[in-house]
């Protein structure tokens, strides 16, 4: 498959090809997140939410409100990305070794929001044609242009950099470092404060202190 229009054509996977690949990943994300509901440090009766991170090839516009119509779903952003790697599956035509533009796109979700992306998802697997209800047909191109898809991870959260400056320090036998922590920004202000409390809570069962 490949999209045409401007001075090149960009080849996707056909439909069977992304079905193939991306099946398993959508039934490790439920595995995963069912696996870690007991894991999680929350107070009685908060739900559970995990970060996804949804990259494209060629992006869709947009997007956002198709995210915002999926209850339990958060939008937390996206950003273009210009060095994608291409492969089999993603490559320009005319020029099949030149890098591919994309888009990250970071959304928060729960198990009611996993749910109804999977059910999206699998309705997409099925029929790549089928219309979705009004406002999530977007879904439907974010399938067929997926690159990658994964929860938000250590390797999204930490940099090299401050990775080897532990390193360093803890070499040195520094006892004290100091960490400063950026927590997403929920539109919820419950969900900040919440949130805000199981990280202060973590850090002092872990022997730290909170300096501001």
């Amino acid at each position: 498959m490949k999209k045409s229009g401007g001075p090149s054509s960009i080849h996707f996977p056909s439909h069977a090809r992304q079905t193939r690949i991306f099946g398993p990943k959508f039934r490790q994300l439920q595995q995963t997140f069912a696996g870690e509901r007991a894991e999680l440090r929350l107070d009685p009766g908060q739900e559970p939410e995990r970060v996804l991170v949804l990259e494209t090839v060629d992006g869709v516009e947009a997007f956002m409100q198709a995210v915002r119509r999926i209850p339990g779903m958060e939008w937390l952003g996206e950003w273009e990305e210009d060095a994608i790697a291409p492969d089999d599956d993603f490559y320009i035509e005319e020029a099949p070794e030149k890098p591919l533009r994309g888009r990250l796109y970071l959304i928060m979700f729960n198990d009611r929001a996993l749910n109804e992306l999977v059910s999206l998802w699998n309705r997409f697997r099925r029929n790549p044609n089928e219309k979705f209800a009004r406002g999530l047909n977007r879904w439907r191109a974010i399938f067929a242009r997926l690159h990658d898809l994964r929860f938000w991870n250590e390797r999204d959260r930490l940099d090299p950099g401050l990775m080897r400056f532990w390193e360093e320090q803890l070499a040195r036998q520094r006892e004290r470092l100091v960490v400063k922590v950026e927590l997403w920004l929920s539109a919820s202000e419950d969900k900040r404060t919440s949130n805000q409390r199981v990280v202060e809570n973590m850090v002092r069962e872990e022997g730290g202190r909170i300096l501001g």
